[in-house]
């Protein structure tokens, strides 16, 4: 961060009390998309000297726009500001392979807002060799699934759900659910109303 004149304290959570007309909006702007991060580092350009008893911190109109235009953060995962684009499944690397916590699935990932420029959504292909799997999981968010190649059995809190192609599948939120290809192996595309793939926090039963 650069600007004369701002002096160094050690980062500590505080809170700012906002006076003289300070308008909230000069605040969301820039920490819409913050997190403790930014906070502090805004409060740390009060000087330990404008620490008040009680905790807070006083700052004028001008320190916390003078603040906020030396601070351009991008979220890691998500982005506020999402431009269209057009993505090919055969430019995206594949990822997975065989493992014995998760089976042996591949996956390519279209739209995910750590790899593109959105949010929201994440879209991905999976594919599955002749009788491969993905074991019994659970994650937070909802999923569907759309088979676009070859047929399966989608194992749902203990009930089989049989797919082909054309098929498409709705797995609710925390349920318990597997894959296991046909003899021909198998292809869908998968996706979540999330900002990012890598956020999905995968909970295998085994």
């Amino acid at each position: 961060m650069s600007g004369g004149g701002f002096k160094s304290a050690k980062p500590r959570e505080i809170n700012l009390l906002f006076k003289h007309g300070l308008s909230p909006k000069i605040f969301a702007y820039k920490l819409h998309i913050s997190s403790f991060l930014l906070f502090v580092q805004v409060v740390d350009i009060c000087g330990i000297d404008q620490h008040l008893p009680s905790g807070k911190c006083l700052m004028s109109v001008s320190t916390l726009t003078e603040a906020a235009v030396d601070f351009d953060f991008v979220p890691a995962a998500a982005n506020d500001n999402p431009t269209g684009f057009v993505t090919v499944l055969e430019d995206q690397p594949v990822e997975g392979g065989f493992d014995p916590v998760f089976g042996d699935v591949t996956w390519q990932t279209l739209i995910s807002g750590d790899k593109t420029s959105s949010n929201g959504l994440v879209l991905g292909v999976a594919t599955f060799p002749a009788n491969g799997v993905l074991h019994l999981h659970r994650h937070a968010p909802p999923e569907f699934y759309f088979c676009l190649e070859g047929s399966g059995v989608v194992m749902m809190d203990g009930q089989p759900l049989h797919i082909s192609a054309g098929s498409a599948v709705f797995i609710p939120a925390n349920a318990e659910h597997g894959v296991t290809a046909g003899p021909y192996g198998l292809k869908f595309a998968y996706g979540f109303g999330e900002d990012a793939f890598s956020g999905i926090e995968y909970q295998f039963s085994a």
